[in-house]
């Protein structure tokens, strides 16, 4: 956020620096987090009127757009429009460029061949697929009744750039969508449904979230009273723990991944002491 908004502005609307003075290079915090979302957002408005002058029902500006919030909406998907005269020669050309092109890179390396010739192949090849993929994705559209009835989010993403997350429907409008689809594809269900993309049902719980709640204080308290009794083990999982934050390579830091262990202080008497309140009680004889 801090790359979209930039430094500049920020201390330009009065935002504080706190600078490392041991850094190299320059290195700074950030210190007012509410007003460098305020400026993402007042940055963000001029493109979120581009994307409603699509002809979106709603378009929506967040500073950050997480997974949680696109999974609470259905997709509406592209459908594929007829080339024009000029798009469809064009494509028909580079087809065949393409295939001309890729049985003389064939030869030459089945031959050993010219090393220079065979890169230079190579770039014309981008070049062309390049320009092939911007025809097909010229074709794929969204269809204009769809459109009005879902929306974008125009948020700030991950390398500090302006980006668009179109065709999302929200819950209200899911019937709406999934109707004005079918009647898009000439009442047939199937190809119909086909335009929308509906999320999953989540499956139901086999336990209560009361329950689960109680069982996992328990366990919890359990593993603790065990690694009070074996200091040798807590101190080795405490170790393994440590020597993996030190030691993770640079992929699975920024990646992220399921540990084995993680070490973190709670209070967690009170919820295991009312735990067992919640449990029935035993029936005589059980």
């Amino acid at each position: 956020m801090a790359i979209f908004v930039t430094v500049a502005a920020y201390e330009a609307a009065g935002g504080h620096l706190r600078r490392d003075l041991f850094s190299d290079d320059g290195k700074a915090y950030l210190q007012d987090a509410a007003l460098l979302e305020r400026l993402a957002l007042d940055k963000l408005q001029q493109p979120a009127r581009e994307v409603a002058a699509e002809g979106w029902k709603w378009v929506d500006v967040r500073a950050q757009y997480v997974y949680e919030d696109y999974q609470r909406h259905s997709e509406v998907r592209r459908a594929c429009r007829a080339p024009n005269a000029d798009e469809a020669a064009r494509h028909a050309q580079l087809e065949a460029e393409l295939e001309t092109l890729h049985a003389r890179m064939e030869a030459i390396s089945d031959d050993d061949g010219d090393e220079n010739e065979y890169a230079a192949l190579e770039t014309d090849d981008e070049r062309l697929q390049t320009e092939l993929s911007t025809i097909d994705e010229a074709l794929a559209v969204f269809p204009a009744d769809l459109m009005a009835l879902a929306g974008c989010v125009v948020f700030v993403g991950a390398r500090g750039t302006v980006e668009v997350k179109r065709g999302l429907v929200r819950p209200e409008d899911r019937d709406a969508v999934v109707q004005a689809a079918r009647q898009a594809t000439s009442g047939e269900p199937t190809t119909g449904t086909a335009l929308v993309s509906l999320p999953k049902g989540g499956a139901r719980a086999v336990h209560s979230e009361k329950l689960m709640r109680s069982l996992t204080a328990h366990r919890v308290a359990a593993i603790q009273a065990e690694l009070l009794l074996r200091p040798d083990v807590a101190l080795a999982a405490l170790t393994a723990h440590l020597a993996a934050k030190l030691l993770k390579d640079g992929f699975h830091r920024y990646r992220g991944g399921d540990d084995a262990l993680t070490v973190s202080a709670s209070e967690t008497h009170d919820a295991c002491g009312a735990s067992p309140r919640t449990w029935p009680r035993p029936k005589p004889g059980s």
